[in-house]
């Protein structure tokens, strides 16, 4: 089987109609948020909460780990058609293509107390500093990791030249969104994805 997808605006009605009356699969709201870097709130990491680059061209177990973590509302987890290997193969190679700058312009790992509990990836999109991957590890959340990954992410573009940063997510990860917002981003563009296996 092939796989085919199709985004249009969230808000067309009509359009899913006709998406889903073709056999499309709904799988993902997909939200562009942006904000100028001086909108973006970069409070003190918390007490234990360290950012640093992340230097090795291959990832290790916990980033991939993480990777994978980040990709639990993607349209590739959330259609059960894609199968779980595929799924992981797709995230395996994104932080792999990310860590040795392909995919990628860096890689920022975040460490509570010495242990890795995320990471994010950043790179330039349409004259914008771009978040590719972010993620925090379950059992470091609520101890401001997202958002000194977010603050890193701003920096990292104020010192690429960008005044303006975009990063894009799923609108049923409701606390990535909640981070993003909380931190300044404002949704720019929603969009319906749907899959159509052929």
């Amino acid at each position: 089987m092939q796989l085919a997808y199709y985004a249009f605006p969230w808000d067309d009605a009509g359009l899913r109609d006709i998406a889903r009356a073709q056999g499309g699969r709904l799988v993902d709201r997909k939200v562009t948020y942006s904000a100028a870097c001086s909108e973006i709130v970069a409070e003190p990491p918390f007490a234990g909460v360290d950012v640093v680059r992340y230097e090795p061209d291959e990832p290790d177990e916990t980033l991939i780990r993480l990777a994978r973590q980040s990709g639990e509302y993607s349209r590739f987890h959330t259609d059960p058609q894609v199968e779980p290997r595929v799924f992981e193969h797709i995230y395996d190679a994104w932080i792999r293509n990310s860590a040795n700058r392909t995919m990628a312009d860096d890689v920022f790992v975040a460490r509570v107390d010495g242990i890795t509990a995320g990471l994010v990836t950043v790179g330039e999109r349409c004259g914008r500093g771009d978040i590719g991957l972010l993620a925090v590890d379950a059992r470091a959340r609520r101890r401001g990791v997202g958002r000194a990954l977010v603050a890193r992410a701003r920096d990292w573009t104020l010192s690429r030249g960008m005044s303006a940063a975009q990063v894009v997510t799923q609108g049923e990860n409701t606390a990535a969104c909640a981070l993003y917002e909380a931190c300044g981003y404002r949704a720019e563009q929603v969009l319906a994805v749907f899959h159509f296996w052929l």
